[in-house]
């Protein structure tokens, strides 16, 4: 297989596990911390295999975002794509916000 082959594939399942949780966020769902951490490998993979460098992988990263979330990493966290790669350890942080749980009181706080 071609760089360029696996680089399309690369992104692609990038992009398709990436696009299923932001979706799963968008919805009110919870994003498992395992497909969270599957994706950051898979990104992982691209950087250590040499199919993208790490300023190439902010710029996916934050194109995915903008597509899943309507926002940038840096509009939606505070802090840069770039600040998600480690590029000493090939290590990616993605970030991710939930929704709170509904949190009811429970009989002891009513009875207080």
């Amino acid at each position: 297989m071609s760089t360029v082959a696996l680089r399309a594939a690369w992104e692609r399942e990038l992009r398709a596990r990436l696009a299923y949780l932001l979706r799963s966020l968008a919805a009110g769902d919870d994003a498992p911390p395992a497909l969270r951490f599957k994706a950051e490998g898979i990104a992982e993979a691209g950087l250590a295999l040499g199919l993208v460098d790490a300023a190439e992988l902010a710029a996916l990263l934050d194109a995915i975002y903008r597509e899943g979330c309507g926002a940038p990493i840096a509009a939606l966290f505070a802090y840069a794509a770039a600040d998600c790669i480690d590029v000493a350890r090939t290590r990616v942080t993605l970030p991710f916000a939930m929704r709170r749980a509904p949190v009811y009181p429970g009989p002891a706080a009513e009875t207080g």
